[in-house]
């Protein structure tokens, strides 16, 4: 009898401390935690990461969610809403109407810091209240300025022939980049050669845009003349060291090129080598004979062979 009567006894000790350890978890929960029915905006995302007040170092094209204790009214909360500095934005919500999206309709500038506001008011869809001013502050990241590059499709070019120029920048940005383009050189600008554009702009969002360089040609004979292509005015990029793109212009183009000379292994037959000849015809030639190609074996005087 008395050990049944002691089992019960811890039994329902036991029981009475958990019960007070519960009473006390939920009197410390509601401390932090009061239940209430007022509207609050529980946290701030920006790209999909919560942020505190003060966060700095946003992107210029973030999106923020306000997620908000209840469903609100969308036209009492965007008459009420504001973005300072003022700045054109979309609000937009999510299917229960408590997630509440703010995107810039360009973009936020660059090293600005915004606020977004509210004053205490109704807003909820159901008369809930917020009691307090809403403040959230933001800053968005510093302008790098991408460095400018100039690639050309070929070194060289020949009189007749025109070559496609193409500047790249390393990253897109949301500016437009804008230069002017420069030639020197011992080519004559407008006498050997023309160009397409003397300045150029590659938009904001793409890293490239092209121009055009068309060899002049003339009777004359003078050899290799040079284009340098340098840039002035360099705007929301770096040319740092400046660059300088290096072209060539030769005469027109030769008929018939000597690509190179080769020795193959012949091991089909008896084992020994074959030599060959690479030509690359570049015009229409109605007669080869003119050429006088001429092929001399080891060492032997030249075949006087007409190709």
């Amino acid at each position: 009898m008395k050990l049944f009567v002691l089992s019960r006894f811890r039994s329902i000790v036991g029981l009475s401390l958990v019960c007070l350890i519960m009473l006390n978890s939920c009197t410390n929960e509601e401390d932090s935690f009061p239940i209430t029915n007022d509207l609050r905006v529980l946290k701030v995302d920006i790209n999909g990461n919560r942020e505190d007040s003060g966060a700095a170092g946003q992107a210029v094209n973030s999106n923020i969610e306000l997620v908000f204790s209840h469903s609100v009214n969308a036209t009492d909360l965007e008459s009420a809403l504001t973005i300072s500095p003022d700045i054109a934005f979309t609000v937009s919500y999510d299917s229960s109407g408590s997630v509440v999206k703010l995107s810039p309709d360009v973009r936020f500038d660059y090293e600005i810091e915004y606020t977004i506001s509210f004053p205490q008011g109704t807003y909820g869809v159901s008369g809930e209240k917020i009691k307090e001013n809403f403040s959230f502050v933001f800053s968005t990241n510093s302008f790098i300025a991408p460095k400018v590059s100039l690639v050309a499709e070929a070194i060289s070019v020949f009189e007749g022939e025109s070559l496609n120029v193409v500047a790249n920048i390393s990253n897109a940005i949301f500016n437009d980049v804008s230069f002017d383009l420069v030639f020197a050189g011992t080519a004559g600008d407008g006498i050997d050669y023309s160009v397409s554009v003397r300045n150029l702009v590659i938009p904001a969002g793409q890293t490239s845009a092209s121009f055009v360089i068309e060899a002049l040609a003339d009777e004359d004979s003078e050899g290799k003349e040079t284009i340098i292509i340098s840039l002035a005015n360099v705007v929301n990029a770096v040319n740092d060291p400046p660059l300088q793109l290096l072209l060539d212009i030769g005469d027109s183009a030769p008929a018939l090129i000597l690509k190179g000379i080769m020795e193959l292994d012949d091991f089909d037959l008896s084992g020994g080598q074959i030599r060959a000849v690479h030509l690359s015809v570049l015009q229409d030639i109605e007669d080869l004979s003119i050429f006088h190609i001429q092929i001399a074996s080891n060492g032997a005087a030249a075949d006087p062979l007409d190709i």
